[in-house]
């Protein structure tokens, strides 16, 4: 929405300004033509600006409806990126859902983790604390 903004014309500059100065930014999103680009994501802001567990199902319905109704637009890839680090630490669904997101965008892998062996994990090459005695404030003054 931000990026996407930059390109568009003075007419949505003015909608964004109505919208982030507006107390009522219902009645923003109203005067838009429903079905639209800018109304999906006015109407997607204003919902995860407001977010809250038990909108959760509105929220992803109308990420639905805009994926596709827009399939490539630049601002429903922000404006999901953003619903899912709103929903983290909500739902066990919401972790797996940003993880695979970030790893999927970012080309992330969690291959650095300990492995993990008939239930238990690989001992370590290297201590995991240190010696107290050796870092006391009276061994080291």
């Amino acid at each position: 929405y931000q990026r996407r903004v930059r390109g568009m014309n003075m007419e949505t500059s003015t909608n964004l300004e109505k919208f982030a100065f507006s107390h009522d930014r219902t009645s923003v999103i109203n005067q838009l033509i429903q079905g639209t680009e800018e109304w999906y994501c006015f109407n997607l802001l204003h919902q995860l600006n407001n977010y809250k567990e038990s909108s959760r199902d509105q929220i992803k319905a109308s990420l639905e409806s805009f994926r596709a109704q827009y399939p490539r637009s630049e601002a429903l890839s922000q404006l999901n990126a953003r619903f899912l680090f709103l929903d983290f630490d909500k739902t066990e669904q919401g972790k797996n859902e940003l993880f695979d997101f970030l790893q999927r965008s970012y080309n992330l892998s969690f291959k650095d983790e300990k492995e993990v062996s008939h239930g238990s994990a690989m001992p370590s090459k290297f201590p995991n604390k240190l010696n107290q005695d050796e870092i006391s404030w009276d061994t080291l003054l």
